[in-house]
């Protein structure tokens, strides 16, 4: 009889002690995120010849802003076939584009591979975006020859300034380890030694200032641009 006494009396302590500190122990509590959530699909080509100073991101920004608002690493996510499926929650409302993109490492957008608006009134935003070519040497190609050199490097349909192509497509083959026909001795690219590639040393310095255009001019507000390229061939010059 008497330990039935005191396995009750254990069991009311226990009881009204749960009851004063509010505690439900039997209750399950769900946590949930607020905002938007994206789910994003696609075929990346590329993403594992980036300097490790960079980060491919799916990641969401506020208008105007060049620094995302909030951004998830694709590198963890992606299959051995180059397939990605993310979901990105907490997607605040500030957030006014959505893209996949490459940033620094203080979050800033280096260059856009796919962008899209996000709606305020959506909670599930879908970004089904297929293939995109993602590497370095892309990015490159896209933002500095395509932007800013083809009209004197092989947009036209006759030859080329100094007989060098910076089409896409064409541009690997004329930079990397090909001869220099403006500085005898010089390769145009040489890997791994962006201090000896002309490529480099004509966009930072004013060695073509004597020539029919200052390169350098071209790149004189792109300092993001100009680190690029200079860690792209520091790190090998690969094109995928």
């Amino acid at each position: 009889m008497k330990w039935n006494y005191f396995f009750y009396a254990v069991f009311l302590a226990v009881f009204f002690s749960s009851c004063d500190e509010g505690r439900i122990p039997e209750k399950e509590i769900t946590v949930t995120e607020e905002g938007r959530v994206v789910k994003l699909t696609a075929d990346l080509v590329g993403l594992d010849n980036w300097h490790s100073d960079y980060n491919v991101v799916l990641a969401g920004f506020a208008e105007n802003s060049s620094y995302s608002a909030i951004a998830k690493d694709l590198s963890v996510s992606i299959a051995d076939n180059g397939h990605v499926e993310v979901v990105m929650s907490g997607i605040g409302d500030e957030v006014r584009t959505l893209e996949v993109c490459v940033s620094n490492s203080i979050r800033e957008r280096i260059a856009t591979f796919y962008s899209m608006e996000a709606p305020a009134t959506a909670d599930t935003i879908r970004m089904d975006v297929g293939t995109l070519d993602i590497s370095m040497y892309g990015t490159i190609q896209k933002t500095v020859f395509t932007d800013k050199c083809i009209q004197c490097h092989g947009a036209g349909s006759g030859e080329p300034a100094a007989g060098l192509h910076l089409t896409e497509g064409r541009s690997y083959a004329d930079l990397y380890g090909a001869a220099s026909t403006m500085v005898p001795g010089q390769q145009r690219v040489d890997p791994g030694k962006s201090g000896e590639s002309i490529l480099y040393s004509i966009l930072t310095t004013d060695m073509s200032a004597e020539w029919a255009i200052d390169h350098s001019r071209l790149m004189s507000e792109e300092e993001n641009l100009l680190t690029l390229i200079r860690k792209w061939i520091d790190n090998g010059a690969k094109e995928r």
